[in-house]
């Protein structure tokens, strides 16, 4: 059995938390062995690019001490933080949720849409659309405007707040660019909103660490 390790870039979440999402991973993917990682040092959450910025060093430190322990990392961040400098610089595979969500999407769909955590983030994912090649296929990037803690502290909230938003979408699929609200899919065993079918970057960077285990 594959050991990865996910691997958290911010230390906002407490122990219990932490614990829900491990059993999350776990109940998803049961052919993989799975562990948390939390950086020490970094922001609560990333919801800016200047939290990017500065979980960018705490992340690839981490992951260059652990390495050795396992097959290979996901990303706890739909930023997909620091990506590039850990496959640069570790021997073995590094998932972003992000990249293996937006390549389903484009493999799926003819288009889809795009929900992010805040307005800050808008510029970003048209950035990420059109380095994966498929920024014609996006229809749009809808702000959400609630921070990460509403999503883990309000999860009901948070899911009405989506469901309006999505509302006069024009797409077969769309996709919420914010892990917590990945693991509040999965944990509800949410696939369908009014419709439209929602793709989880969760569920998505977990297919690919799997089958980079076969």
């Amino acid at each position: 059995m594959k050991h990865f390790g996910y691997l958290i870039p911010g230390t906002g979440l407490d122990p219990a938390e932490e614990d829900r999402r491990l059993s999350i991973l776990q109940r998803l993917a049961p052919r993989l062995k799975l562990d948390i990682l939390t950086v020490a040092k970094a922001p609560l959450t990333i919801e800016s690019e200047e939290d990017e910025l500065n979980a960018i060093g705490p992340t690839v430190s981490l992951a260059k001490q652990r390495q050795r322990e396992f097959d290979g990392f996901i990303i706890g961040c739909f930023a997909d933080i620091a990506i590039d400098e850990l496959r640069h610089s570790l021997s073995i595979p590094v998932i972003g949720p992000a990249r293996s969500v937006y390549t389903t999407a484009a493999i799926m769909y003819k288009s889809f849409s795009v929900v992010t955590i805040q307005e800050a983030l808008v510029k970003h994912e048209w950035q990420m659309a059109e380095t994966m090649g498929c920024k014609a296929q996006v229809e749009t990037v809808l702000p959400l405007n609630i921070g990460v803690k509403t999503v883990i502290e309000q999860p009901d909230e948070a899911i009405n707040r989506v469901n309006q938003l999505i509302q006069n979408l024009h797409t077969p699929a769309f996709f919420v660019g914010c892990m917590s609200y990945a693991f509040l899919l999965a944990e509800r065993g949410i696939t369908e909103v009014q419709g439209l079918k929602v793709l989880n970057p969760l569920e998505t960077a977990l297919g690919t660490a799997y089958v980079l285990s076969l």
